[in-house]
């Protein structure tokens, strides 16, 4: 990433760093919960909440809502 940054952005290096997360664990940073837990209530509300799974929404066993066709395929 240091290397792809520094020809792509021009000289900057991008800092980076690693953490490994094992399922059914998943990675988490205090700077992207708003977000994550605004995405993930808004999933709940089409799909309906998926109990005992951490308060995700269930998995999607068909075809997005029209809803979310747009935004998944940049349309």
């Amino acid at each position: 990433m240091r290397e792809a940054g520094h020809v792509v952005l021009g000289g900057f290096e991008l800092q980076t760093d690693t953490d490994v997360v094992r399922y059914p664990g998943r990675h988490t940073d205090e700077r992207g919960t708003l977000m994550w837990d605004r995405v993930t209530g808004l999933l709940s509300e089409l799909t309906g909440p998926n109990p005992g799974h951490d308060g995700l929404p269930a998995p999607a066993t068909e075809a997005a809502p029209p809803s979310l066709i747009g935004v998944f395929n940049n349309g």
